[in-house]
C-alpha cells in the first residue's frame, strides 16, 4: 500500500515538475520580451529628455 502511494505521489510530482518547468520557460520568454520592450522604451525616453534638456539649453543660449 505505502509503495502504491509513493508511486502515485512521484508520477504526480513528475507531472508537476514538467509543468513547472513549462510555466517557467514560458515565463522565462515572455520575460526576455518585455525586457527588450522595456530596455526600449527606457532608451526612447531617455532620448527624448535627452533632446528636449538639449533644445531647452540652445533657446536659454
Amino acid at each position: 500500500m505505502q509503495v502504491l502511494s509513493f508511486v502515485c505521489f512521484s508520477s504526480q510530482f513528475r507531472q508537476w515538475s514538467d509543468h513547472a518547468i513549462y510555466d517557467y520557460q514560458q515565463i522565462k520568454a515572455i520575460s526576455a520580451r518585455s525586457h527588450l520592450i522595456l530596455m526600449y522604451v527606457v532608451f526612447s525616453v531617455t532620448t527624448s529628455i535627452a533632446l528636449s534638456i538639449s533644445s531647452l539649453l540652445h533657446t536659454a543660449q
